[in-house]
């Protein structure tokens, strides 16, 4: 269950971090 929950908290963490460098890739090209 723990492992679970890190798992998942790690998964949001890198979602964040993906969704973040996506969005610089996207503004700097609109620019």
């Amino acid at each position: 269950m723990c492992n679970d929950y890190e798992q998942h908290v790690a998964w949001a963490e890198y979602c964040r971090m993906m969704a973040s460098l996506a969005l610089k890739i996207s503004t700097r090209q609109s620019d």
